[in-house]
């Protein structure tokens, strides 16, 4: 049975909020204090579970940091996506294993003005960044940008 985004977003709409992170985890481009946990329940389900059949959309998009949690239990991962198609920052990512198992989630709300200048004829809106967290360690993790509105998602690159 297909679970639709529309049970990921509520999923990241429900969450709490994690614990403010020190000055120094902060990047300088957007000062952005908490973000939104994912539903641990998730974790293990398959991606195309998730997303239906609606399938890939082109985007733009980076994956700028893959590093260990602060609290030493997953990943922490930072970056920016750019939905091609509506013009508009995705609302939301997920973060896979190799495998396409979901091991975290993440919102796309920190302001990156960096991005909206690097491509100004492409991202018109600053507000194109992502924290998102993992219950998987750094190695190997897979991001993608997530519309739930209408089930689309892109696989974003990362070095």
């Amino acid at each position: 049975m297909c679970l639709s985004m529309a049970v990921a977003a509520a999923c990241l709409a429900a969450c709490g909020k994690v614990p403010p992170v020190t000055d120094a985890d902060l990047n300088p481009v957007n000062g952005l204090a908490d973000v939104p946990r994912w539903d641990p329940a998730w974790s293990g389900t398959q991606m195309g579970e998730m997303v239906g059949q609606a399938g890939a959309v082109p985007c733009h998009g980076y994956v700028d940091l893959v590093a260990p949690s602060d609290d030493g239990t997953g990943a922490r991962l930072e970056g920016w996506a750019w939905n091609v198609a509506a013009s508009a920052p995705f609302p939301s990512v997920i973060v896979t294993d190799s495998d396409g198992s979901i091991r975290g989630a993440g919102t796309t709300q920190v302001v990156r003005k960096d991005v909206s200048a690097a491509m100004p004829a492409v991202v018109t809106e600053d507000r194109v960044g992502f924290i998102a967290f993992a219950d998987a360690p750094p190695e190997g993790l897979v991001v993608y940008g997530f519309d739930n509105s209408d089930d689309t998602y892109c696989r974003l690159d990362s070095n």
